[in-house]
């Protein structure tokens, strides 16, 4: 009775993983990382965006602060606000993370956004 009860499991486990498998597709996605700090003394955040852009040193944080298309810093109410308006903009997140150096807590969120072409 067990041998019966556990070659149905494995084949309905079977049937179920080859009906989950999805079809290769020929899609490119563009990368990038959202990191969010709340500002101090305020409810609202700090976000910078990493999509691999050539930045130095001297210059690294304003360069990787979200702007508008007038290139005015965007300034957001909150993590949410600030993947509210990704999305927006096609951005998927495919990943969350945290971490806190010297009582700062940093959010991140690795995001996709499928190239049309």
């Amino acid at each position: 009775m067990r041998k019966i009860v556990v070659l149905a499991v494995m084949a309905f486990w079977f049937v179920s993983a080859v009906s989950a498998q999805e079809v290769a597709t020929d899609k490119k996605f563009n990368y990038c990382e959202l990191v969010c700090k709340k500002k101090l003394l305020s409810n609202k955040v700090k976000c910078f965006m990493d999509y691999g852009q050539h930045t130095s040193i001297l210059n690294e944080k304003r360069k990787m602060k979200l702007k508008d298309e007038e290139g005015r810093v965007l300034k957001f109410e909150s993590n949410i606000d600030a993947l509210n308006f990704l999305g927006l903009q096609g951005w998927e997140v495919i990943d969350t993370y945290y971490i806190t150096i010297k009582k700062d807590t940093y959010f991140g969120y690795l995001l996709k956004q499928e190239v049309t072409e």
